[in-house]
């Protein structure tokens, strides 16, 4: 699912105000983007939390309240240990929101998920209908090119 990145706002991130928000506080964050951008922007809202069902619900209420694309990353408790696990952890969030493009955050220096993310993108464009690509933020810039090759969306930006 290609979708056009040039004004964006990822909302509820990782390193900023999404993980001091509650899930109610996290949804009216997301409300108010969205009214207040006016469409002149695309908002990602980041759905990455402690556990699946509750991405699940935020993934739908974006879907629900016109966000334009959801992203998520494994939580700080779960940490899929191959391609396999990581596909379907995601498949799971982003089916919660079949319309909007899926996005995943690889954080590596937060979530310790070390995986190959050309791999991951391969299996994702056939297994997750909605994959809209990958939010890098890796310094493993070599694994990025395989990404870029592999034909989805990359969003680049490493805090290092």
């Amino acid at each position: 699912m290609n979708i056009t990145i040039s004004k964006c706002t990822a909302v509820n991130g990782t390193t900023g105000e999404g993980k001091s928000l509650t899930k109610e506080e996290r949804k009216e964050v997301v409300e108010h983007w969205i009214k207040v951008s006016k469409k002149r922007l695309i908002v990602i809202v980041h759905v990455g939390c402690i556990n699946v069902k509750e991405s699940q619900e935020l993934a739908r209420h974006a879907q629900d309240v016109g966000a334009d694309a959801v992203a998520s990353l494994p939580s700080l408790f779960f940490k899929p240990s191959n391609i396999d696990a990581l596909v379907h952890h995601c498949a799971e969030i982003a089916k919660s929101a079949p319309t909007l493009p899926f996005i995943y955050y690889h954080l590596p220096i937060m979530t310790g998920v070390e995986l190959n993310m050309e791999d991951f993108s391969y299996r994702a464009q056939k297994e997750i209908p909605n994959f809209g690509g990958i939010k890098f933020s890796s310094k493993d810039l070599p694994d990025m090119i395989g990404v870029v090759f592999s034909g989805v969306n990359v969003l680049f930006g490493c805090d290092e």
